[in-house]
């Protein structure tokens, strides 16, 4: 395993790492059952794949990188300021958000800076990159839907079909479409 694989997996583990304690610190007070559920789900999918990553790790005798303890401290801050000045639901939502969208930079930087990482150490980190931009989305259909995953997905790759064809058509009156691709992403999500 190359020095870049072990740097990607490592950043995966601290990204996995981040994103539970984040939902850890918010969940207990989250009132609506289909946020609840939709974090809930979101933490379990961030525990397997670092556990995944703290397993290939493990195997080439390195360990997991903790979550960057002032990235930590910054967002309890920011966590316990917003839900005081703003508590409910509402301001968990924009917290994860936000999260997230700090997650998919750092992610999509790490993959960019360890360009030699393995193809199964550059996965994980896309499989990573996914559950905090498309995973979210799917259980919100499915919550609101009350529809099983495989189901959810039909519906989301309509709707994808639907709004990627028309902004295409509108924007420079070609449709290219990979359906390929996005069926790996809702596989992986």
């Amino acid at each position: 395993m190359n020095n870049d694989t072990i740097s990607l997996l490592q950043e995966c583990s601290a990204g996995a790492n981040m994103a539970m304690s984040a939902i850890d610190q918010v969940l207990e007070g989250v009132e609506n059952p289909a946020l609840r559920d939709a974090l809930t789900e979101s933490r379990r999918v961030h525990d397997r794949i670092g556990g995944e990553t703290r397993s290939l790790l493990r195997a080439q005798g390195q360990e997991g990188k903790a979550a960057n303890p002032v990235a930590q401290s910054m967002a309890w801050l920011k966590k316990n300021w917003k839900l005081t000045v703003r508590p409910g639901d509402e301001t968990v939502a924009d917290l994860i958000v936000d999260g997230c969208n700090m997650g998919v930079k750092s992610l999509t930087r790490y993959q960019n800076q360890y360009p030699a990482a393995s193809g199964h150490a550059r996965a994980l980190a896309g499989q990573l990159i996914d559950a905090e931009e498309l995973a979210p989305v799917l259980s919100a259909i499915q919550g609101a839907l009350q529809l099983g995953m495989e189901q959810t997905k039909k519906v989301f790759l309509t709707i994808f079909l639907f709004a990627h064809g028309y902004a295409s058509i509108i924007a420079n009156n070609s449709l290219q479409y990979d359906e390929a691709l996005i069926q790996a992403h809702l596989e992986r999500a």
